[in-house]
């Protein structure tokens, strides 16, 4: 995917979030403590991808969020 034009970008001098980033925020804004599964299910993708779009936002600085992936974690 080509970078965000200067002319594109918003406030803070970043692109803003496309279509399928809106959707996936939108989850996140309805359930912050969603899991991959859950954003799954409420964007269509996969869990994986759902990681990997989560791990993006998060480099362009537009996700705070720390999604829990469905793997259990051994205590």
């Amino acid at each position: 995917m080509p970078p965000a034009r200067a002319a594109d970008r918003g406030a803070g001098g970043r692109a803003p979030p496309t279509d399928a980033e809106r959707a996936l925020i939108d989850a996140l804004r309805h359930d912050g403590r969603a899991t991959h599964a859950d954003l799954a299910g409420a964007t269509g993708w996969s869990p994986d991808t759902v990681a990997r779009r989560l791990a993006a936002l998060r480099a362009r600085g537009r996700s705070s969020s720390t999604s829990r992936s469905t793997t259990p974690c051994s205590a």
